[in-house]
């Protein structure tokens, strides 16, 4: 077992350039592509997620990336430029999600860094490639293990497991039904709730700042361990599928709640998931593994990447922390999919070289 896990890392400490990783991608998205007809279904464009991600996730990105840059060339110092930083982390959470803001900024800071961007064209073209064959494989992948798994869930001994924990600490056995949010300040909540979207956000401002400042190698060694990352996910699902709270109990999100953002999210996420069972008709965007939670997966491996860039770490900390939080305290996960997540997503960070 030892020398599997050792084989693995050495495997995963390989370089590989961009300009190959695209391409893998593509090949790796038509065999999803492929898998998913042959279980029965028709591919789908996610049409609905298409303007979030053109309209808010595209330019929130730009935008720190941007401002990233500019300041960064002024080579600040200090811990007032930490908090600062995390300051502005902590205030575009809030912020995300707001197009009127972010799409003006976009294009004004874009104008400023225009050169940086021109110089780094086949690097940006190449990620952005990248990220949509790979993200679309993941969702791929996503139904056809749905598919596959639809007879196995496995999600009561978390369930119990959670209210096992959640009862040490509350004192007695909490009742399930509308036990979520378990943050029910309005601030807080808007807070957990635009963290937990900030997830693309996170992933397309490393790739856009790796694109703009790391070698093309760095570049294809990020897209290499982000999908491992995400196939070691899809793997745990196959040996324990469970889909997580908002599937498989609604009822566990409170009822005063079901006008939220977070609400309308869960239920797309459950009639998708219902769709699967049932074979019918799907919406393009399948994220259904709850063990071990992909978000806090994936946003630990970020912050992970950006580490040596203090300015960039920094801004992203308060992102991170807030929505690894917000994966339990809204109700998305059970505590086990968190605790597992985190040292995964450790697992896939570059080591110093």
């Amino acid at each position: 077992m030892r020398r599997d896990v050792g084989l693995f890392v050495r495997r995963l400490n390989g370089d590989v350039d961009i300009s190959i990783v695209c391409p893998m991608l593509g090949v790796l998205y038509a065999a999803t592509l492929g898998g998913l007809v042959a279980v029965g279904f028709t591919p789908a464009i996610p049409w609905k997620f298409l303007p979030y991600l053109a309209f808010a996730v595209l330019p929130f990105a730009i935008v720190v990336t941007s401002a990233l840059i500019v300041i960064d060339r002024q080579a600040p110092r200090g811990r007032l430029v930490k908090l600062a930083a995390a300051g502005g982390g902590t205030a575009a959470v809030y912020a995300y999600g707001n197009s009127m803001l972010w799409i003006p900024a976009a294009l004004g800071l874009a104008i400023v860094v225009r050169q940086e961007f021109r110089h780094r064209a086949r690097p940006l073209c190449l990620a952005l490639v990248s990220l949509i064959f790979g993200y679309a494989s993941v969702w791929n992948a996503n139904y056809i293990l749905g598919w596959l798994m639809r007879n196995r869930i496995a999600d009561t001994t978390l369930q119990r497991a959670d209210q096992f924990l959640y009862g040490l600490w509350l004192g007695g056995t909490p009742a399930w039904t509308g036990f979520f949010p378990l943050v029910r300040n309005p601030l807080a909540f808007r807070l957990l709730e635009h963290a937990y979207l900030a997830l693309f956000g996170e992933v397309l401002i490393a790739v856009l700042w790796l694109a703009m400042s790391a070698t093309s190698t760095d570049l294809g060694n990020f897209f290499k361990r982000l999908f491992l990352a995400y196939g070691l996910g899809l793997a745990i699902f196959i040996l324990y599928p469970a889909v997580g709270p908002p599937i498989f109990d609604p009822d566990s999100f409170d009822v005063a709640f079901r006008g939220s953002l977070t609400f309308t999210i869960m239920e797309q996420m459950a009639t998708e998931y219902r769709a699967v069972a049932t074979h019918g008709r799907l919406n393009g965007f399948g994220y259904f593994v709850a063990l071990p939670s992909l978000h806090t997966l994936v946003a630990v491996f970020i912050l992970g990447v950006v580490r040596r860039t203090p300015l960039l770490f920094w801004f992203l900390l308060p992102i991170t922390s807030l929505l690894v939080g917000s994966t339990f305290l809204l109700g998305y996960h059970y505590l086990l999919d968190v605790a597992i997540a985190v040292p995964l997503g450790c697992l896939f960070v570059p080591s110093n070289r």
